[in-house]
């Protein structure tokens, strides 16, 4: 458990089912259906204001024990968090950054205002009270006119702070989907390492292999060509160790669209004399990571082959005079036939029944 996630814990709600859910992990890794619901409503939480629920709920999902089917959900949960999809929350947003701006400007003229209330002379309990009261309209109508004045410069502020938010939630989905072994997040997670500047890109380059060790030949076709594509671009900035679990990957589930991508970085006289660093140069068998690169383009090759091929023979065949109609029609367009016909002999040219 992480001092982040534990310290985060504690400052939830007592009543957050988060936090009970959490507490319940301490004694069992089996949550009941209420608890799981609880902790993927949390994750599905588009609001910047629950993120610290969110980050919580992402590190249960990945200690939990559920059925086949929950695991589905959960996963596919995860990597919502993890690709950021549909966490925009761009009215909460707004507001959030408002209602900052207010605060900020009220704090200041608040403290402004004290001063200049404890220098009137004479200082009396009536010319306080005067003071307190006027300072108070002068107070919230100064307040709102600067809250105005810096909100521009507090905009870009808040939309940061917001994100870094939810940086913590997607880095403890990475975390989690590494602990699950999820194939299926192989894509967003390689695409997430690009941000080394961040925790999410550090939890996501170290639950990246865990993830590619999971893909087998079951995988091909489920990836989607978005997920194998983006493994390509993560060779680029790999090491020996990792670009062998990522082209292995691609072996084992890649699509024929990444044939070109990695014929360029094989191509690439910069990636090739990096992979061929001294340090770097067997593999195993004496196979360099160029040689694996070769061999995998070479299979990538033969599926770009088929998967034309198969798009070419199966497409729907058309009539020339009217492109719009497909040739085949829907059994249900057929016009009824009575039975008596179809049952009826047919008579040949002599007259006699065949």
């Amino acid at each position: 458990m992480t001092h982040t996630v534990k310290e985060s814990t504690g400052k939830l709600r007592p009543n957050c089912a988060v936090r009970s859910a959490f507490e319940q992990l301490e004694l069992t890794p089996w949550l009941d259906r209420e608890s799981l619901d609880g902790l993927l409503r949390a994750v599905r939480d588009p609001s910047g204001k629950h993120w610290r629920e969110r980050s919580v709920a992402a590190w249960c999902l990945g200690e939990c024990s559920a059925d086949e089917t929950t695991l589905l959900e959960v996963k596919s949960a995860l990597r919502s968090l993890l690709a950021g999809e549909g966490y925009t929350d761009g009215p909460g947003r707004i507001l959030r950054a408002a209602r900052r701006s207010w605060s900020t400007s009220a704090c200041i003229v608040a403290l402004v205002g004290a001063i200049g209330i404890f220098m009137m002379v004479p200082f009396t309990v009536e010319s306080l009270l005067i003071g307190l009261l006027y300072a108070l309209v002068v107070w919230f109508l100064v307040s709102s006119l600067a809250s105005l004045l810096i909100l521009p410069f507090a905009l870009p502020i808040s939309f940061g702070w917001d994100a870094g938010d939810l940086t913590c939630s997607r880095a403890e989905a990475a975390t989690a989907l590494g602990k699950l072994r999820d194939p299926l997040a192989a894509g967003c997670m390689a695409t997430a390492t690009k941000r080394n500047d961040c925790s999410m890109g550090s939890a996501a380059y170290a639950a990246l292999p865990l993830v590619l060790e999971a893909i087998t030949e079951d995988h091909y076709g489920q990836l989607g060509s978005a997920q194998t594509l983006a493994l390509c671009g993560a060779l680029a900035h790999a090491g020996a160790d990792r670009a062998r679990l990522i082209l292995r990957a691609l072996a084992a589930a890649g699509d024929g669209a990444c044939a070109e991508p990695l014929a360029r970085l094989i191509a690439d006289s910069k990636v090739v004399g990096r992979w061929s660093f001294p340090k770097w140069l067997v593999l195993g068998d004496k196979e360099t990571v160029v040689d694996l690169a070769q061999r995998v383009l070479r299979v990538l090759e033969e599926r770009l082959r088929q998967e034309t091929s198969a798009a070419r023979l199966l497409r729907p065949a058309e009539s020339p005079g009217a492109p719009g109609a497909v040739l085949l029609r829907p059994a249900g367009s057929a016009t009824a036939v009575p039975e008596e016909q179809l049952l009826r002999p047919s008579v040949g040219p002599d007259g006699r029944s065949e």
